[in-house]
């Protein structure tokens, strides 16, 4: 059985000793609605510099880590992490209309102004 509420999906699972427990992940809903929210924030800030912009990402990325960041939901944040990262390398080729950056030059960028990584803040148990 699962229940939704608070932008979490609950459901029934065992702990590592084996005991009882209601594990937590990111509900669907709320997964596709901060994507759909970030993709928009990213086609709106097409004309910031990006360093600027890897920066306000940044704040958004930690802000969605510190409250999705729980116990039993490194997926949920991981899987957001690589979306994010998708949808910046296809915004910066799309600002670049005339020589597409390859994955090589994305990660060389990225290297050097790195975006926030995913980790879990709150251990509930």
């Amino acid at each position: 059985d699962t229940f939704d509420f608070l932008g979490f999906t609950h459901y029934c699972g065992k702990s590592k000793a084996g005991k009882f427990r209601v594990k937590r992940i990111t509900s669907k809903k709320k997964m596709r609605s901060k994507v759909v929210k970030i993709k928009q924030w990213l086609r709106k800030s097409l004309t910031k510099p990006i360093v600027q912009l890897i920066k306000e990402l940044n704040v958004k990325l930690q802000g969605h880590y510190n409250y999705y960041g729980i116990t039993d939901n490194t997926p949920g944040i991981k899987k957001y992490a690589y979306i994010v990262r998708r949808a910046l390398f296809r915004h910066i080729n799309r600002r670049r209309q005339g020589k597409p950056c390859d994955f090589l030059k994305f990660e060389k960028l990225i290297s050097k102004y790195p975006l926030a990584t995913p980790r879990i803040r709150v251990s509930i148990y």
